[in-house]
This record gives C-alpha cells, structure tokens and sequence, in this order.
C-alpha cells in the first residue's frame, strides 16, 4: 500500500486560499501589475478571495476588483491621466504640487461608484489626517477612497470623505499584510511590496526631495511585513515613485510578470 498513488484524492484535496496585498510605491505599481498578470496566467485568478492595496497597490486592487485583466489596466494606465504631469500640474499650488480632477474624471468613468459594486472584497488603506491614524477603507464610495489613497503629501491635495480627511495610507502603513492575516488567518498571503529603497536617488528639484523624503520614509516597513507574508515578492526598481517615461514603465511591468512566473510555478 505504501507504494500505491491515488490521483483521485489530489482531485478532492482543497487548493489554498489566497490573499493579495499590494504596497504603495507609486509608478512602480506597474511591477505589481505584472505579477497580477502572472497570477492571471497561472490560473490563481479564482483562488483569490480578497485585494488589500495601499496608494498605486490600491488603485491596481481597485481596477482588478472591478474586472478589468493587468493587460487592460496596463493599456488604460499608459495612455491615461495618470501619466500626465503637465496636465495635473496645479500652476497656484496651495497644498499640493498636482491636481487630481483629471484622475477623478477618470477613475468614475472606469470604476464602479463602490466598494459593494466589486467583484472581490477590496480594502484600501488611507491615512486620516485629522486624527492622525491609519484607516481601511472597504464601504461606500469608491473613488473617494482612491484619490484619498493617493494624495502623496505636497503631490495630491487630501481628500474629504464623509466627514474625514484622507491623505496616502503610506504615511501611517503603507503595507496591510498584517491587517490581512488578521481578517483572513487560514489564507496564504501574498504580498507584494514596492518601496524597496534605490540607493544613490538623484535629487535635482522639489519634486525629487519630496520622494526621496516619502521613500525613506516607507522603507522601515519592508522587513517586518515581509516576514508576515507567505509569499513575498520585494524587487530592487531604479524607478522613481512619479516615473512618467512609458518604456521604464514597460519594463518593470515585465520584471513583475517574469518574477511572478519564476515564484508562483513552483506553488502549482
């Protein structure tokens, strides 16, 4: 008997569950967006249950809820608003170097109005500025939530949402790995970070310092949350958070997706 394989009872054995956590990280989103295309091809798609994201991880969380393919997103973020500096340069800036109006007209034209209208439980993390907290976002209005996510400080102006102020979930925890564990403990978590820090950044104008400030700033998360993740996924990008030129962009969406392939083949 000890030799004997019965085919069928793999068949019955449930396959695990999972969890997708995606950091901030700005344009470097476009390598998360590469493993979610590989998770696409390597049939996870349907054994995911639930899309945490922080910032650009919760835009992608956003639009993979909403059932748009990475392909699909990956064509409307090239030739979107998002890539547009000059269009959402605010030239009377108050609180912000950006406007976001273009994203807003975007975003409601692309997505649902909210979290309920999803195709998967989707959790974003902001960070409430009047009490200074972190706070997940997965009830309501959608968009709200996603400009509220994105609104670096000194990038995007803060965001009210019902009665709260929302700025960058980054600021207080840019990675909702153990939120996640927490909600979900008998799921695997893959979790997906964006905020590896690029050694020797070039700094040559205001913009440069305040993201090189945020990175630094992020990085002190990436040790401890890694751990809490099952799988992990955490690459060294020589790509600015507000990256606009599309062929880099290209390119690390194709890093993610051949990363994704390598790691999650070996899972079956």
């Amino acid at each position: 008997m000890r030799g004997l394989k019965f085919p069928f009872l793999s068949a019955l054995t449930p396959k695990e569950r999972y969890v997708l956590v995606i950091s901030g990280g700005g344009m470097r989103g476009f390598y998360g967006l590469g493993i979610v295309r590989a998770l696409e091809e390597l049939g996870f798609k349907d054994r995911i249950d639930a899309l945490y994201g922080v910032s650009a991880g919760g835009l992608l969380v956003s639009y993979r809820a909403a059932g748009y393919s990475a392909d699909k997103i990956l064509s409307l973020f090239l030739k979107s608003e998002f890539l547009s500096l000059t269009k959402n340069l605010n030239f009377l800036p108050k609180v912000s170097l950006l406007k976001n109006t273009l994203l807003k007209k975007q975003m409601e034209k692309e997505l649902p109005k909210s979290f309920e209208e999803l195709k998967i439980p989707t959790f974003i993390g902001c960070t409430e500025i009047k009490k200074g907290e972190s706070l997940i976002l997965s009830e309501g209005d959608l968009v709200s939530a996603l400009l509220g996510t994105i609104a670096l400080p000194g990038i995007f102006p803060p965001v009210e949402r019902e009665g709260q102020l929302l700025m960058d979930g980054g600021v207080t925890n840019n990675f909702l790995v153990e939120p996640a564990k927490k909600a979900y403990p008998r799921h695997k978590i893959i979790g997906i970070s964006l905020n590896k820090y690029r050694t020797n950044p070039k700094v040559k104008n205001l913009l440069d310092s305040l993201m090189v400030s945020f990175e630094i700033m992020l990085k002190k998360d990436i040790p401890e949350q890694g751990s809490l993740s099952d799988i992990f996924f955490c690459r060294d990008l020589d790509t600015q958070v507000l990256e606009f030129t599309t062929t880099k962009l290209k390119k690390i969406f194709k890093l993610g997706y051949e990363d994704g392939l390598e790691k999650l083949r070996a899972l079956g």
